[in-house]
Formats: structure tokens, C-alpha cells, sequence
């Protein structure tokens, strides 16, 4: 498959897909519904690009195999490319200039059982910036693991923010509208849930020594560590933030 950008048709025009991908591979179906597989699948210059929400993975190469009735991802792996300039000075300083921000990738392994139609994901991150905009910025490391199994997704992780900044001010240009509002246009219905999947996620969020965060008057250096939780379509937060150095222009 010489391009993969036809994949955009699926998830949307604000999500851009592309890449190559060369695949020899032998399947068989048995009886049972069960899958009989072998062969490999390698990819290059794999990129997955949400410009809106600051994701950028490009340049990635791809290592799979099948096995059984499994396909198995051995390492889909992105450098890291930082594509966005931050406009906060220190972020952009430490993230362009300093050699423990050189180096950074993510690794992401697992597989996809064709019979069940699930699989396991463990996505690793070294000094990855996961957020690229103009307005906020995350550098992070650690690890995420993805477990989906039939209809449901849990997402579990334990990560460090390298690098972060984010500029209040872009508050301020965002509508929004209380969560129990439904807005239905003359002749519509309301839309029905997108998916039925049921999501859980447990992720521990360490913000490191260098989160920064700037607009409204303020400038301040902001630590502490957060537990992100959904469960039962409810996310809820816990930990402590606390400021570093920080002043408030009035």
C-alpha cells in the first residue's frame, strides 16, 4: 500500500493519515471462526496528524507480524520532531536547546487477536512532545498501557511532564456551554451517542519541574501530581497543584 492517507476518510478531515506499507502475508479461515496466520507488515514515514488538538506523530516506522490468529505489533515507533514552536520562552529555550530534550521517541507494541476482536497496547514515551501548539505545549515520558477487550477500552499509565505550558489567555476565545445544555436546530433530532464503547481510564500525571503557566496576568511555575479518572462516563481529578515562582500582574 503505497499511501495510507485514504484512512482520513474514516476518522474525519481533521485527522491526517499517511504513510506506506508493505505487508506479505498467508490467512486462513477455520472452521471454528478461528484465524490461521503468518507473515509480516512493515511501514515507513507513518504519520497521524490533529493539528487542532497539538498531535503530530510523524515520520514511523512500523515492525509487525502475524502469528496464529494475531496480529502481533512488534514496535510502531515515531522520533521525536518538535513541528510547533512554543511562544513561551523557557519551553521553547529548554525544548530547542537543552540536551536532555534531544532524543525523545514513542514506542507503541502490543497486538490485535482477530478471533476475539481485541488486543493489548503498551505505548511507551521518552521525551515525546504529545502536544505541539502554538499555545500549549507537553513534552512527557513514561508509559500507557491499552487494554480492549470486546466494547470496552481501558487506558491505564503512569507519565512525566518533561517540558509544559499552557496560555490561559486561549481560554478566553473559547465558547462553551453548561454540560446538562442541548442544542437542537430546527428539523434535527438530537444525536445519538457516537459510540457504545465503554471507556475507563486511570492515568497518573506527575507535572515535573518545568510546567509553566502564563496569561491573564499570571506567570508562574506549576508542580504537583494529578490521578486522571473516568469510570462509568465520569472523569474526575485528584492530587495537588501548587505555584513556583510565579507573579500576578494586576
Amino acid at each position: 500500500i503505497k499511501d495510507l492517507a485514504w484512512l482520513s476518510l474514516f476518522v474525519g478531515d481533521d485527522t491526517e493519515i499517511g504513510g506506506s506499507l508493505a505487508a506479505n502475508v498467508q490467512a486462513r479461515s477455520r472452521p471454528d471462526g478461528t484465524w490461521l496466520t503468518s507473515g509480516t507488515v512493515t511501514g515507513q514515514n507513518i504519520r497521524v496528524v490533529r493539528i487542532d488538538d497539538g498531535v503530530r506523530l510523524v515520520d514511523g516506522t512500523l515492525r509487525a507480524h502475524m502469528e496464529g490468529d494475531r496480529f502481533i505489533i512488534d514496535g510502531l515507533s515515531f522520533p521525536a520532531v518538535r513541528r510547533a514552536i512554543p511562544k513561551e520562552w523557557r519551553t521553547e529555550e529548554w525544548t530547542r536547546a537543552n540536551p536532555e530534550a534531544q532524543g525523545g521517541s514513542l514506542t507503541l507494541s502490543g497486538y490485535w487477536d482477530l478471533s476475539e476482536m481485541g488486543g493489548n497496547v503498551a505505548i511507551d514515551l521518552h521525551r515525546y512532545p504529545i502536544m505541539q501548539r502554538s499555545d500549549r505545549f507537553a513534552m512527557v515520558s513514561g508509559q500507557v498501557k491499552v487494554a480492549m477487550p470486546s466494547e470496552k477500552i481501558d487506558i491505564t499509565g503512569k507519565v512525566m511532564v518533561d517540558a509544559g505550558w499552557v496560555d490561559l489567555d486561549m481560554l478566553s476565545s473559547v465558547p462553551t456551554v453548561d454540560s446538562d445544555v442541548v442544542v437542537v436546530r430546527g428539523g434535527q433530532a438530537p444525536a445519538a451517542p457516537a459510540s457504545n464503547t465503554d471507556l475507563s481510564l486511570d492515568i497518573d500525571i506527575d507535572l515535573g519541574p518545568r510546567f509553566y503557566i502564563t496569561g491573564y496576568g499570571v506567570d508562574s511555575g506549576l508542580v504537583g501530581q494529578l490521578r486522571i479518572v473516568m469510570a462509568e462516563g465520569k472523569l474526575q481529578g485528584y492530587g495537588a497543584l501548587r505555584t513556583r515562582g510565579g507573579s500576578v500582574s494586576a
